[in-house]
């Protein structure tokens, strides 16, 4: 009779698995369809209950060029989902007493500036530090290989912008740091103290800091919006050792998967150290990751965007649910499909975003043209090049911004937004308005 009834939920469990996975498939499928035709989605998905992987789909191409299609072994660039790796490391060298969140960063560098070594390795993960946002303002410096010692000389140079622990500022700048603590403390490299120390211990085959990204067949090549017949272009080069710690690591869906049970469920890190990781700090943020609700449901996760890369990787806490997407098409299509899965998995309205791509026009007054603050920190660059509008942000760049019907209102598809151009008397600002028709305000400076 007890075998009996394990067989019974057995099926019972299997069952309910098939059922939302036929959903899935069918409703997934039918949502991305047009995103992938018109060339602003290519990637993979997997949802899975616990070990259950319920659903898991692979859609475009891995290389456009060469016809090569994305399957579940594709890996690519997770940009920012690269914070939790680094935040975990620095609470495993805890547990090995080797330090302690609240650390002094002058305990580790005592050659920094008094304002940065002031600051503590919680305000760090936090985000409370008070450096900035990105190393660099300009795209072109990403390209340039840096060592760990050229980037703690850059990094001192840059000083934190309020008294450390004040605020939230999102800071690059401060995981990168991060892993150079990392390096300090360990005796190793950032890349081998995460293979050793995670990714062997775990399985994780697919997952890398990029130091080693040419020794992959299965890397994805990574595509930004372009003008063009292709829709598409070859992202531009960056070395990553640039966003080291912040945004540095490779991996595929199935290996997100595997971190997110061994993370949240299976223990890896100790309960006291996994409840520091997942504290809401300032800003509902945790120590690289976010907690926050999606479709009414308690979410630890993070995106990631950088150079030709897109992706998320969130964990349904009370549903023990891992959602993972990741893609190599850098546009807008990211935070509507994180939204719109989650609306299919809880039945939820769902929400389309388009514009009209027929449409074009380079008519854009030259006075707009220059540098707009949308946030403390973060700047957006208007310029005209080969007589064309292009828009980009701070350490990013300039990608196309195609004309809508009214004068001065453009579309932004690299992040799925309308850019409206306002003039008040000499004053000029810039409007973004984002995918769910939020306004936000960044004047001309």
């Amino acid at each position: 009779m007890k075998y009996l009834k394990v067989i019974i939920y057995s099926w019972l469990i299997f069952s309910v698995n098939f059922t939302h996975g036929q959903k899935f498939k069918f409703e997934i499928d039918d949502y991305v369809k047009p995103y992938l035709e018109s060339k602003d989605f290519s990637g993979a998905i997997l949802i899975a209950d616990g070990d259950d992987i319920v659903f898991q789909n692979e859609y475009g191409y891995s290389n456009l060029e060469n016809k090569i299609f994305n399957t579940r072994n594709t890996i690519f660039g997770i940009g920012s989902i690269s914070k939790q790796f680094t935040a975990v490391s620095i609470l495993l060298l805890e547990e090995q007493g080797k330090l302690n969140i609240q650390d002094k960063i002058a305990k580790f560098f005592p050659q920094l500036n008094n304002n940065i070594s002031e600051i503590t390795i919680h305000q760090l993960l936090s985000h409370t530090s008070g450096l900035p946002t990105n190393l660099f303002e300009d795209h072109q410096q990403l390209k340039i290989y840096r060592s760990s010692k050229e980037l703690l000389n850059l990094i001192n140079g840059l000083g934190s912008q309020f008294i450390p622990g004040n605020k939230l500022l999102y800071s690059n700048v401060g995981f990168t740091l991060l892993s150079l603590i990392i390096e300090k403390v360990s005796n190793s490299t950032f890349s081998d103290f995460l293979k050793d120390e995670i990714f062997l211990k775990l399985n994780l085959n697919q997952t890398f800091h990029n130091d080693n990204s040419s020794l992959h067949s299965n890397l994805a090549t990574g595509y930004d919006p372009a003008e063009n017949n292709f829709k598409l272009e070859r992202t531009h080069y960056i070395d990553y050792s640039n966003v080291k710690g912040a945004g540095s690591l490779f991996s595929s869906v199935l290996d997100l998967h595997k971190w997110n049970l061994a993370l949240h469920r299976d223990g890896f890190l100790s309960r006291l150290s996994y409840d520091k990781l997942t504290k809401v700090y300032e800003g509902g943020r945790g120590y690289g990751v976010g907690i926050y609700t999606r479709a009414g449901k308690k979410v630890i996760g993070h995106d990631g965007v950088l150079n030709g890369f897109n992706g998320f990787l969130e964990w349904y806490v009370d549903q023990q649910r891992t959602v993972v997407y990741l893609g190599n098409i850098r546009s807008g299509f990211l935070g509507l499909l994180q939204n719109s899965i989650a609306s299919i998995m809880w039945d939820k309205p769902i929400i389309n975003y388009s514009y009209d791509n027929n449409t074009y026009s380079y008519n854009l007054n030259e006075s707009f043209l220059g540098n707009y603050e949308l946030f403390p920190g973060f700047l957006l660059t208007v310029e005209k090049i080969n007589g064309k509008p292009k828009l980009k942000g701070s350490a990013g760049y300039s990608t196309d911004l195609k004309v809508l019907e009214q004068p001065n209102e453009f579309y932004y598809r690299a992040m799925f937004a309308k850019i409206i151009f306002k003039k008040e008397g000499d004053k000029k600002k810039l409007i973004w308005v984002d995918r769910r028709g939020k306004e936000y305000e960044a004047k001309k400076i």
